[in-house]
């Protein structure tokens, strides 16, 4: 397989972001108005509670002005809440209502705040690539919320109750802030897949992708080759490594490679902080800090771009814990 150079998805450290952000202006707020610009954003799941897949299914999408598009969009509620779950966003509201949110690849929800002093225009003028725009009001302040995604791999989807969004979330595995270490421990020993590779896995942990799996991988000092199932005794480590490497992430805004955005427009600032992904190249500052010199790699795992220290990350090429071997630039399967 050649290499895949691909923009990174929103992971955990982004949404929880996102979710923070909103949450402080727009909870307890009313939706005023909702404008649908795309008619294929917007699905419906209650007949089908699963993510809208290419190729058609039972999800349905909804006419830009129907009454269904408006209830779906949430029109007439109250914001009750943001919850998250993995790299998944939902907005619930008081009555039950629930619209959940898929940024994709490059999806953003950008919040304004409308100057007071008089009735501001509807719809605002148009950003480019906005797919769905909402008036809302919380308090004295007006607010306009705008799903953007230049990509178009992202989408909303309606759900009818939060216990439809609990079924929806539960072919999900726990989220990766709230995973359980004895679990983790029993989901290696049943994988012999790489360690990477379970870790991207969102029905075994929700909310790490290829930036954060690679940066956990570092944390520990693990080659993102090694099997998964000889790695259950260190279940604990990876726990902690991983609440590490996201809470630092989350601290930062996360992690902004290419598209993404916070609901202000501004950038993540955690990707200073990578230590290796995208550095393929430059040195490792551990094991620099230890006098010794070795360079981050590039290779490629499970069909996806990764990013990791030989030096202190190092494969065993002979033995039960290999799962690959390093060949022109690749972790190939043995």
């Amino acid at each position: 397989m050649g290499e895949v150079y691909e923009a990174p998805m929103p992971e955990l450290p982004e949404v929880e972001t996102i979710r923070r952000r909103l949450e402080a202006h727009l909870r307890g707020a009313s939706v005023l108005r909702a404008l649908l610009r795309r008619r294929d954003v917007l699905r419906s799941l209650e007949r089908h509670e699963r993510l809208p897949r290419r190729g058609g299914g039972p999800e349905r999408a909804l006419r830009p002005r129907s009454a269904a598009a408006e209830r779906s969009l949430l029109v007439g509620a109250t914001i009750e809440s943001l919850v998250r779950r993995g790299k998944q966003l939902a907005l619930v509201a008081e009555d039950g209502r629930v619209l959940l949110v898929q940024l994709g690849m490059s999806g953003r929800l950008l919040l304004d705040q409308r100057a007071n002093g008089g009735p501001a225009p509807w719809p605002a003028p148009r950003i480019p690539h906005t797919h769905a725009e909402w008036s809302l009001r919380a308090g004295e302040r007006d607010y306009e919320l705008r799903f953007v995604d230049p990509r178009r791999f992202g989408g909303l989807a309606a759900l009818p109750t939060r216990g439809a969004l609990d079924r929806h979330w539960s072919n999900l595995g726990p989220d990766a802030l709230d995973l359980d270490a004895t679990e983790l421990a029993a989901s290696l020993r049943r994988s012999k897949r790489p360690i990477k590779s379970l870790l991207l896995d969102q029905a075994i942990v929700a909310g790490i992708g290829n930036i954060y799996a690679d940066e956990i991988m570092h944390r520990i000092a693990m080659h993102p080759c090694i099997r998964a199932n000889r790695l259950a005794h260190l279940a604990v480590e990876f726990v902690d490594a991983i609440r590490i490497v996201l809470r630092d992430a989350i601290e930062q805004g996360g992690s902004t490679v290419r598209d993404y955005r916070d609901p202000s427009g501004d950038f993540g600032s955690y990707q200073r902080q990578h230590r290796v992904y995208g550095r393929a190249g430059a040195d490792c500052e551990r094991c620099r800090s230890r006098g010794d010199r070795s360079m981050i790699r590039r290779i490629v795992v499970a069909g996806r771009g990764t990013w990791f220290c030989p030096g202190c990350q190092p494969l065993r090429t002979r033995g039960p814990l290999a799962v690959g071997r390093l060949s022109t630039g690749h972790a190939q399967r043995i």
